[in-house]
């Protein structure tokens, strides 16, 4: 019947029970299980576990969310842990394996894998460190590799079909920031060399520095090139809206202890030298 079961034990009948069958087919172990050279099937119905799968879970009489591996402490009443399991319910890639937390109330599928290989995670992921030999650096602390032809970038997006892209170009090596066309025509440009391009206006609201090399090898430069026939300028403003700006040309030693302002551009057209003007030729249209 199905309430008649079959035990296993040593010593006196009915003590030391280390296998218990029940009438409906469940087995319960008093230790543990262990299967040498053999496989372990868990399955309801048909099953078609291959030569090489050691633990095969599934059956065409299984749910689909029956076939699953569940840790934790689950009670009468719920309990908290976690469920692997594969849900078929989907068609050819769309199917999932499938991470799931269990706690009283509230159930998550934390991580899904799609048979394309893509993972989707239901919350936050914080990455501490990945280690790889592929690429330059053998200890990167994340690591986006193609191994293909094509780029390998990252897109960040937000609502409203608000995306940005960074990574390198593999049609010419160049790191580039851009937004969906990133790779042709992008915000920001740079090259091995370390040249940088960007597409619009730069903006610094306090200091804007450009250093080059020594004396030795070269002075620091800022060069204003004219791609057509627009004037080539450089302004600067004032305070607000009422007040125009002042430009200084300032010498200073390299720990600012000592500055000069050799010429200062005035708002009102004038110009001051701190010191003798030299000139091939000097032009003097006002009164001196």
């Amino acid at each position: 019947t199905s309430s008649a079961t079959f035990q296993v034990g040593t010593g006196t009948p009915g003590s030391n029970i280390k296998l218990t069958l029940n009438g409906d087919g469940d087995a319960t172990f008093a230790g543990d299980v262990t299967i040498n050279g053999s496989h372990l099937v868990l399955a309801n119905g048909t099953t078609t576990a291959q030569s090489t799968d050691y633990l095969y879970i599934g059956g065409s009489g299984l749910a689909s969310s029956d076939a699953a591996i569940y840790i934790g402490n689950q009670g009468a009443g719920g309990g908290y842990g976690y469920r692997i399991y594969y849900d078929g319910t989907g068609s050819g890639n769309n199917n999932k394996l499938i991470l799931k937390s269990e706690n009283i109330g509230t159930n998550v599928d934390m991580l899904s894998f799609t048979a394309d290989g893509n993972a989707t995670f239901a919350n936050n992921v914080s990455l501490i460190k990945s280690s790889s030999a592929t690429g330059s650096s053998t200890s990167p602390k994340i690591l986006i590799y193609n191994e293909g032809s094509g780029d390998s970038a990252l897109q960040l997006s937000v609502s409203g079909s608000i995306d940005y892209y960074l990574g390198v170009d593999n049609s010419d090596n160049r790191f580039k920031i851009g937004g969906s066309s990133w790779d042709s025509s992008p915000y920001l440009d740079i090259d091995t060399s370390g040249n940088s391009t960007f597409a619009g206006v730069i903006f610094a609201n306090k200091t804007l520095e450009v250093l080059g090399q020594n004396l030795t090898h070269g002075a620091s430069r800022i060069k204003i090139c004219q791609e057509n026939t627009t004037t080539s300028q450089i302004r600067y403003y004032g305070a607000n809206t009422s007040t125009k700006g002042i430009l200084q040309f300032m010498s200073t030693t390299s720990d600012g202890s000592a500055t000069l302002a050799p010429l200062t551009l005035n708002a009102d057209g004038s110009s001051t030298f701190a010191g003798d003007v030299n000139a091939k030729k000097l032009d003097i249209k006002n009164n001196v």
